[in-house]
Parts: C-alpha cells; sequence; structure tokens
C-alpha cells in the first residue's frame, strides 16, 4: 500500500509539471515604459488595473499605492528570439536589419497582447512596497531574455477603441489617427517609411497618429482586412474614412478634418534635398 502511494505521489508531480511546460512563463499586455528602448515591458497585473492595462491619467493616490503589488517583466531579445503567430503556430518572417530598435512600436504593428517563454529559469515575482504604479516608474522590474514570443489574433474594434482620438479639456488642437494595414513582413525601412507619410501635417495647434501594422505571411489581419493596403481614419467617435489609396487619406484629411501642411517643415525638407544634391 505504501508502495503505491509512493508511485502515485510521483505520477502526480510528474503530471503537474507536464501540465506547467505547457503554460507560458508570462502572459500579458505589452506596455510603453521609459528607460531603455531595447527592453520589452510585458504588464500581468496589478492592484490598481487588474489584468486589463490603462495608462494612468491622474497621478496615483496614496490609498491607491498602500497596499499595491504589481506582477510585470522587461524582456531582452536577441536574434535566436522566435515570433509566432498563436493562432496557427507559424512562425513570422521578421526583418531584424536595425535591431534593435524600439520594441514597443516594433510589436503595436502586431498586438499587444502576448505569451512568453524565456531562456532563463522562470520564477514568478510580485513585486510590493511601491511609491509609483509600475507603469510609471521601471526601476527593480524583473528581466529576462525571451525565447519565443506568441503574438495573439488582433481584435478590429479593440483597434479602433484604441486608437481613436480622445479629446481632452486640456489639449485643444486637432486631433486624427491614421491606421496603415500592409501585406508585408515587418522591416524597420517599411516601418519608418510609412510613418514619414503625415510628417507634414505635424504642427503645434494639430496632430495625426499614424500606426503601421504588418500582415506578414502568416495573415495576421487577413480576418478582418479584404484587400492590402488598407488605411483607417479615426476621430473621437472611431473609423470615420476607409480606402486602399494613400491619396484618398491626404484628400480626407485637408478637406474633411481641414489639416495644413506645416510650412516649416517643408522649407526643412527642402533644405535637406538641397544639401544632399
Amino acid at each position: 500500500m505504501k508502495k503505491m502511494m509512493i508511485i502515485l505521489s510521483i505520477f502526480l508531480l510528474t503530471s503537474c509539471n507536464t501540465n506547467n511546460e505547457d503554460e507560458p512563463h508570462i502572459e500579458g499586455t505589452l506596455i510603453a515604459h521609459g528607460g531603455m528602448i531595447s527592453l520589452l515591458t510585458v504588464f500581468v497585473e496589478d492592484s490598481i488595473s487588474g489584468n486589463n492595462f490603462e495608462y494612468p491619467e491622474t497621478e496615483p493616490t496614496s490609498s491607491d499605492m498602500e497596499n499595491y503589488e504589481a506582477e510585470i517583466y522587461r524582456l531582452l531579445l536577441d536574434k535566436e528570439t522566435k515570433f509566432i503567430f498563436n493562432e496557427t503556430g507559424e512562425e513570422l518572417t521578421v526583418n531584424m536589419d536595425g535591431f534593435p530598435y524600439h520594441l514597443h512600436g516594433f510589436f503595436q504593428s502586431w498586438s499587444d497582447q502576448v505569451e512568453v517563454n524565456v531562456k532563463e529559469e522562470f520564477e514568478r515575482e510580485i513585486l510590493t512596497d511601491r511609491s509609483t504604479p509600475v507603469s510609471m516608474d521601471a526601476s527593480f522590474i524583473p528581466i529576462y531574455t525571451a525565447d519565443e514570443i506568441f503574438i495573439e489574433s488582433p481584435d478590429k474594434e479593440l483597434l479602433i477603441e484604441r486608437y481613436r482620438t480622445h479629446t481632452s479639456t486640456e489639449n485643444d488642437y486637432k486631433q486624427a489617427s491614421v491606421l496603415t494595414f500592409l501585406d508585408d513582413s515587418f522591416s524597420q525601412d517599411s516601418l519608418m517609411t510609412n510613418q514619414q507619410h503625415f510628417q507634414p501635417y505635424q504642427k503645434e495647434d494639430q496632430w495625426i497618429n499614424n500606426q503601421v501594422f504588418f500582415n506578414d505571411e502568416v495573415g495576421i489581419y487577413d480576418h478582418f482586412i479584404d484587400s492590402y493596403p488598407t488605411y483607417y481614419v479615426l476621430d473621437e467617435e472611431g473609423k470615420v474614412f476607409e480606402t486602399g489609396d494613400l491619396n484618398d487619406v491626404i484628400t480626407y484629411i485637408e478637406e474633411e478634418k481641414e489639416f495644413e501642411i506645416n510650412e516649416e517643415w517643408l522649407e526643412q525638407q527642402e533644405h535637406i534635398d538641397e544639401m544632399e544634391d
């Protein structure tokens, strides 16, 4: 009987370990974070936001921080880190030339929900005794090296809600967001080229938030994008314009949204072009 109990205990322990090995080490939300831009920050949960992270609009109160707890990690990426589309298990074809770059911007081209396996032995850690939330202070956040990063299939409505403009009593400038969906694999050159399309419209009293999304060969956005490229224009109401032609976007933001070209920026560009010639 004693021998049978020992065997049963070993079996149960083995089963538990197997189940844990099938689960990702870290599962959470990618957030923009100050400090080293070559580190990726994954927020799991804290006692203010739970696991539905939102950037704080106001300073936390002393009562918020009194029994504050948080789980958050920072990740190093290297040439061996694999990027996998969770829905199909396919590996993404990422052009790593120019690495490192701003990693949060890099992952924004897919999804901000990720699962991660790390190279080191992983130990879950809860942070306490902090005067500010972890989203505002990167001190003492555990750092691991990412082995595999699993990208979730993005939700169209969540993307629109995240990037629609938000009116504020503090900011009375003109705002719009443009979401660009490309049937390409990620590259730093493509990201920079497509982000520059709306640079001439950035000035003190107007601002365009331009986000670029890469479909990759695995078809990350095929479940709601029928053809590429596709452009969404968003305001505080959500999506207000959709087209496959960049020129149509320019016409819309100039005529319907009344954005004006920044003449100072044009003069600077002309000067740069003359210097290069």
